[in-house]
């Protein structure tokens, strides 16, 4: 039975030959602008998984007004930011003297 429906597609590709080359052109171009869709969700999501903590992984975002009245928008981490609570009382280490916690 399977064997009789490739027969019968095989006819059909040669006897409209445009028609089945635009048919197959169309169903490759669909499935590869499939698998690029994918790959790149597939990376944007999986960005900074590599982390232990990475449900702790934030990000801020700052909005400046130029003076020109245009507005740039930046992501910035501040490296105060950066610094856990943890790291300052374990290592004393942080350089800023107001955030010292004693």
């Amino acid at each position: 039975m399977l064997r009789n429906y490739f027969i019968v597609a095989f006819r059909n590709l040669r006897r409209s030959l445009l028609h089945s080359t635009i048919i197959l052109m169309s169903l490759g171009i669909g499935i590869a602008s499939c698998l690029v869709i994918y790959v790149f969700i597939n990376d944007e999501l999986s960005f900074d998984g590599f982390h232990t903590k990475k449900a702790n992984i934030y990000r801020l975002n700052e909005r400046q007004r130029m003076g020109d009245g245009t507005f740039q928008e930046l992501a910035l981490t501040i490296g105060v930011l950066t610094i856990s609570y943890h790291t300052m009382k374990t290592a004393r280490a942080n350089p800023v003297d107001s955030l010292k916690q004693d």
